[in-house]
């Protein structure tokens, strides 16, 4: 860390100061630490990042990353997913933005469901979402597992990526 300057124990912010002596004397120098912030983007392409710089121990700092078109901002470095965030300065830090094309994301919650069609019931299970940019922003599209309960057999999914309705085929049916 650096420091800066603050003032004399007599409150006097003159630096350098010329003092006249006149008897005993003590003067007492105040500093405070300061520490870099370094914010910056996985890859160029991806989106803008805000909020290096040097700054004073304890200050509160506002970093921000904003994905360019035809990115998604994934997260940061320390798992945080806010694009705008405030962060307090106890150390030298650096802070990297995931910008990304295409992400996959694992849902938490386990889906399951049956879906017939023509006296086949096929399983669906295993749902992810896989995060696809647009000009809007992240379109999600689900994909699903899925298998024949009867026998097994191939399917496709169609249009992938799906706003809200899909549409499943197979050569055997």
């Amino acid at each position: 860390a650096s420091y800066r300057f603050l003032s004399w124990n007599d409150d006097n912010t003159d630096n350098p100061r010329t003092i006249v002596v006149d008897g005993d004397s003590t003067f007492i120098a105040s500093f405070r630490a300061l520490y870099t912030i370094s914010v910056i983007a996985n890859n160029d392409e991806g989106g803008l990042v805000s909020g290096s710089g040097i700054y004073d121990e304890g200050a509160e700092v506002v970093i921000t990353a904003t994905p360019n078109v035809g990115y998604c901002f994934i997260e940061w470095n320390d798992a945080s997913t806010d694009t705008l965030r405030t962060i307090t300065v106890t150390s030298d830090s650096t802070f990297v933005a995931d910008f990304s094309a295409t992400a996959y994301r694992t849902v938490d919650t386990t889906v399951t469901s049956y879906i017939t069609i023509d006296d086949h019931t096929f399983y669906a299970s295993g749902m992810f979402s896989y995060v696809k940019p647009s000009e809007l922003g992240c379109d999600t599209i689900v994909s699903l597992n899925l298998r024949i309960l009867d026998e097994p057999k191939s399917c496709n999914i169609s249009p992938n990526p799906a706003k809200s309705m899909i549409s499943i085929s197979s050569e055997n049916y």
